[in-house]
């Protein structure tokens, strides 16, 4: 179309496209719309304004949908074709009598511009979540009434509330009773519960360019249908919906709605609201908040942007995969000092390849954590497949209360970097553990008592090779003890099982494995060896439900390890790996990081290949430091 003259982006003013929605009254009438309104074509204009003497206008954030089924849009006079979701929003967006100035990504870039569609941008967004129907229509009233009461209350939801601290949530309806008579008023509570699943499963959610846009907006509104609700209404009531769920009525969590809020972890302890998908785009945007003080974030902002957000969007999804990147580098306040412009011209490899090299340049290897082995990726070892929704390692404890630190004895370096003469190689300088053998995994599909019997007693029984080691790397063996288990034994058998980890009393974050650890280790045994004895289903239960104080706060960490495998190394170190670990495979201290990695020889060349990362017992704090010669690694 003409009207998509090529904008110079050297101009002292950068030119911004909008587009005037003429109202319902002024449009024709020669097409009918699909969807819930129908009647009159759609129609606008586009007019070019320098960006900072723009009007006031509204980015509409919307998922794209099917290019199946397009509609017509009379644009500035010609027809053009857009998705139909597009129509439906727009349609729902118009006024009936005003015109309306919206910057509208389909219409306002040129879509065969890559540099236009590198430059997305506006203050107030209006997220659009698709058509309404009638139990969605009373649901967005409901939460418009609650989210109301609780801001009018100065009690919004914190981001880090948790769905366990069931007494504080009950007191606070007991001191505000209208709280929960809003939602105990009804006589539908099942649909209600259904509404909400419904309306958090939307496919915007999990659009990553969505989760942008709404992260940087200054100002956000909802709409889904007629209904709209502004940002801290809309959370504060989604937020707090769910806490009077679970405070009032325990029934509710059995039902599929809640059950989905709470997500694939809704039956793991230690997790809570800011874990549920919906609450985790909330506490992104705030979050957001820390990118623009100086004074509050580093360097590795980015990283961290990124690696949140890919984890804990379980399958982000973008049309295009170049997008796993773009859509992150407008929430991190360092993306403009690592230098890092959106190029569309580039291929995903060299995209991913350039980003992670970068931010491991700047803030170090705490990346390397979200790599896991996979050939067929076509990307180096060490850079994250984005394309595929990242895997938190259960060894990543940001939360722990003495962090791990076994290649810098607690001295935080940077420096690693992709050699001048070719990105693709990771040069490290690192330090050489050695070679491990690994068996058992525990896996996804078969996690229950019996494989975690399995599972410990393999650890068990590495330990114990170790112990019987001329020369055992945790120092005493059986013959100093006169036949007894040596002391760092006992300790290990409870710490490797969990790499050294424990929830905390309230399940909100994890800690240091402690004295209270052995005893959820010892509980959890005796309930494994019970159900290996077939004991009545009585007594197991009884065992599981008085015991559950001291192996719940074990259990969670142990859940995290499925899918790894326990290992033991020539020189007898013992601790669990990647799934994807062979025989033969080394197990590296690499020079500050914070934990080890397991490598594998590349073929036919002195480089190595990254398969994930890995918790030694002994070696997890710097114990190794200044026992091995350092050498040049090339990771490819």
């Amino acid at each position: 179309m003409a009207v998509y003259h090529c904008f110079l982006y050297d101009e002292p003013q950068v030119p911004i496209r909008l587009l005037r929605l003429s109202p319902e009254i002024a449009a024709s009438s020669s097409a009918t719309l699909t969807g819930e309104r129908s009647g009159s074509l759609l129609q606008g204009s586009l007019e070019v304004f320098d960006f900072d003497s723009a009007p006031p206008f509204v980015g509409l954030s919307y998922v794209w949908g099917s290019a199946e089924n397009k509609q017509p849009f009379l644009l500035n006079g010609d027809e053009v074709q857009i998705t139909e979701n597009l129509a439906i929003a727009l349609a729902h967006l118009r006024d009936e009598h005003q015109e309306g100035t919206l910057w509208v990504d389909a219409l306002c870039i040129d879509q065969y511009n890559d540099q236009e569609k590198s430059d997305q941008r506006a203050d107030s967004v209006r997220i659009w979540l698709g058509p309404s129907s009638g139990q969605v229509d009373a649901l967005m009233d409901f939460l418009e009434k609650i989210g109301r009461i609780m801001v009018c209350i100065g009690k919004p939801a914190s981001i880090s509330s948790s769905l366990w601290d069931v007494n504080i949530f009950k007191k606070l309806m007991a001191e505000n009773p209208q709280i929960s008579e809003a939602y105990l008023s009804s006589e539908e509570v099942e649909k209600t519960n259904e509404a909400l699943r419904e309306l958090t499963i939307r496919e915007w959610w999990s659009r990553v360019w969505m989760v942008q846009v709404f992260v940087v907006a200054k100002d956000v509104v909802f709409q889904c249908g007629k209904k709209l609700s502004k940002l801290d209404v809309f959370e504060t009531a989604v937020i707090e919906f769910m806490q009077i769920l679970h405070a009032t009525d325990s029934s509710v969590l059995q039902t599929r709605g809640w059950m989905h809020l709470v997500g694939e972890y809704s039956y793991v302890p230690g997790r809570g609201v800011k874990e549920i998908p919906i609450n985790r785009t909330f506490g992104l945007r705030h979050a957001y908040v820390d990118t623009q003080d100086p004074t509050r974030h580093t360097m590795g902002y980015l990283l961290k942007t990124l690696y949140r957000t890919a984890v804990n969007d379980r399958e982000p999804k973008a049309t295009d995969p170049r997008d796993k990147i773009y859509a992150l580098l407008g929430l991190a306040g360092d993306s403009e000092s690592l230098r890092i412009i959106p190029d569309y011209k580039k291929t995903v490899r060299d995209i991913y390849t350039e980003v992670v090299g970068k931010v491991i340049a700047k803030d170090g290897l705490s990346l390397l954590l979200t790599c896991r082995y996979n050939p067929s990726s076509g990307l180096p070892s060490w850079v994250p497949d984005f394309r595929q929704g990242l895997v938190m390692s259960p060894i990543d404890r940001v939360t722990l209360d003495k962090g791990f630190c076994a290649g810098s004895a607690g001295i935080v370096e940077i420096g690693a970097q992709p050699l001048d003469s070719n990105p693709n190689i990771l040069l490290r300088i690192g330090r050489v553990s050695d070679t491990g053998t690994s068996l058992l995994r525990l896996d996804d599909d078969s996690f229950d008592f019996g494989t975690t019997t399995r599972f410990i007693s393999k650890i068990e029984g590495f330990l114990l090779q170790s112990a019987s080691m001329d020369i055992c790397p945790y120092g005493a063996t059986d013959d100093d003890n006169e036949g007894h288990d040596p002391k760092w034994l006992q300790e290990a058998c409870y710490r490797v099982p969990v790499a050294d980890v424990q929830s905390n009393a309230n399940w909100h974050t994890m800690t240091r494995a402690a004295a209270s650890s052995k005893a959820g280790f010892d509980t959890l045994k005796e309930i494994c060896q019970l159900d290996e004895e077939m004991t009545g289903q009585d007594q197991r239960f009884m065992l599981v439900m008085r015991g559950f104080n001291k192996w719940g706060n074990y259990f969670p960490a142990l859940y995290g390890n499925r899918g790894r495998k326990p290992f033991i190394t020539t020189n007898g170190y013992v601790g669990v790996g990647p799934g994807e670990m062979e025989v033969g495979d080394d197990v590296f201290i690499i020079s500050w990081a914070t934990v080890p990695y397991v490598l594998r020889a590349g073929q036919g060349s002195s480089r190595s290949i990254l398969i994930g990362d890995a918790y030694a017992y002994g070696v997890i704090d710097g114990e190794l430091m200044g026992k091995h010669k350092l050498i040049d690694l090339e990771l490819e």
